[in-house]
Parts: structure tokens; C-alpha cells; sequence
């Protein structure tokens, strides 16, 4: 077996290992769903990404959304100057962990529904 072979049979399956666990980037739908309806609750500001339909905000690295494989599981915009209020879709979110939208300027009762891996929310 010469050099060049050693080097596909070896290099293929490293390269496959380096390579981001989620090839795809989509985001999963429920997520999505939820995080457009909180964008829109918070009377659309502008932050870089983020939409207010649609979108993949784990592929497309929207500012402040953090991932695992096709998860949203923090949300961290403190001190945006963010205002509007927060909608029952929080709890919408299927692996959310943290959601930090402190120091803003947001109305409203933080939401009955978060689901109860959210243990890092911050308001």
C-alpha cells in the first residue's frame, strides 16, 4: 500500500471528525418558531441575523444564540437595550438552558412555561 493510500485511508476519517457535528445547520423548526415569536415580542430591534420568520439562527450564528447540534440552548443579550415584553414562547424552546436579557429594558412577567432544563434564566 503506498503512501497516497495510507494517507485516504487515515486523512478521510480525521477530516469527517473535524468537521462541526451539525453539517446541516438547521435549526430545529420548534426552535425556530419560538425565538422569531420572541424576537417580534421585543419589537423586532435590530440585532445581526435574527428574523422575524424563518431563518436558522444555529447555522447563520444570529448575535447572543448559542447551540448544540440543532438546539438552541442559551440566548444571552444583556444590556442590548432591548424593550417590548416577553412572550409565552420561551417555554416553546426544546433544549433552552439559559436566556439572559438582563440590564434591558423589557415589560411583563417572566413566562409560567419555561420548560425546566432553563435553569439559567436571567432577567
Amino acid at each position: 500500500m503506498g503512501f497516497a493510500s495510507w494517507g485516504m485511508l487515515f486523512g478521510f476519517p480525521l477530516l469527517v471528525l473535524t468537521l462541526p457535528f451539525s453539517v446541516s445547520g438547521e435549526t430545529d423548526a420548534r426552535d425556530v418558531m419560538a425565538i422569531n415569536d420572541l424576537y417580534v415580542s421585543l419589537g423586532s430591534p435590530s440585532l445581526p441575523g435574527w428574523v422575524s420568520f424563518g431563518g436558522d439562527p444555529c447555522g447563520e450564528g444570529w448575535l447572543g444564540v448559542y447551540c448544540v447540534f440543532s438546539n438552541i440552548t442559551e440566548i444571552r443579550l444583556s444590556g442590548m437595550n432591548l424593550g417590548g415584553n416577553l412572550s409565552d414562547s420561551l417555554g416553546d424552546f426544546a433544549s433552552i438552558l439559559t436566556v439572559d436579557l438582563s440590564n434591558n429594558h423589557i415589560a411583563g412577567s417572566i413566562p409560567d412555561n419555561l420548560p425546566p432544563t432553563a435553569i439559567g434564566e436571567t432577567f
